[in-house]
């Protein structure tokens, strides 16, 4: 005789349970099979069949068969968790219309040249994505890298930069050059050598002579 069980619950199969006819079980998945369709290890899906738990049907006691369909629904009610990702800034905003959005910096701690620059966040060894890193000492943002991998990257300055904390934005990997470029020139920062770093200085010492004329 057969036995199927929905979770906590031990029932005689008798004609249908949860909708499921009896028929539709004879083609039933063995669990080695069953843990290779939907992607759960195997001896997670069998802890799972032996706690009752998870939906599953046993022929005279023996190992546990999976209906693939119901299976597959109960896994993504009960254990997969959908994560929408992270939009990466793909093209460069124009500088005049760059505004605060930090989720999740400590604006306080973040030096003034940093604070207009959207998305910005604190970096640190979990940060995989790709993206523009800000290095920064004190009120000063010391230099700006652009990294596949942010967290893998900043290490790489400890011997040679002087900084105490990291930020970076979130940015495709196809827009690092531009955008880097871009973020050069406005923020300037003070170990910048670049081509972008000698405009952003150019620029401000025209302003001040401007300014003082």
């Amino acid at each position: 005789m057969g036995a199927f069980t929905n979770g906590k619950d031990l029932q005689w199969m008798h004609g249908d349970a949860l909708g499921i006819e009896f028929k539709h079980w004879i083609s039933a998945k063995p669990l080695k099979e069953a843990s290779k369709v939907v992607g759960l290890d195997e001896k997670r899906l069998e802890e799972l069949a032996d706690d009752k738990v998870v939906p599953h049907l046993r022929i005279d006691g023996g190992p546990p068969r999976f209906h693939m369909p119901t299976l597959k629904a109960w896994i993504e009610v009960n254990l997969v968790v959908k994560c929408p990702g992270e939009l990466l800034l793909e093209t460069p905003v124009e500088i005049t219309n760059i505004h605060v959005s930090l989720p999740s910096a400590d604006t306080a701690q973040v030096p003034e040249s940093l604070r207009s620059v959207i998305g910005l966040r604190v970096a640190d060894f979990t940060t995989q994505c790709s993206g523009i890193y800000f290095l920064c000492k004190d009120d000063d943002c010391v230099y700006i890298g652009q990294a596949n991998r942010v967290a893998r990257r900043i290490p790489a300055h400890l011997d040679e930069k002087d900084f105490d904390r990291a930020y970076y934005i979130p940015v495709a990997i196809r827009a690092l050059s531009q955008i880097e470029d871009q973020l050069n020139e406005a923020v300037v920062p003070k170990y910048g050598k670049c081509p972008a770093c000698q405009r952003g200085r150019a620029r401000i010492a025209a302003e001040h002579a401007s300014a003082a004329a």
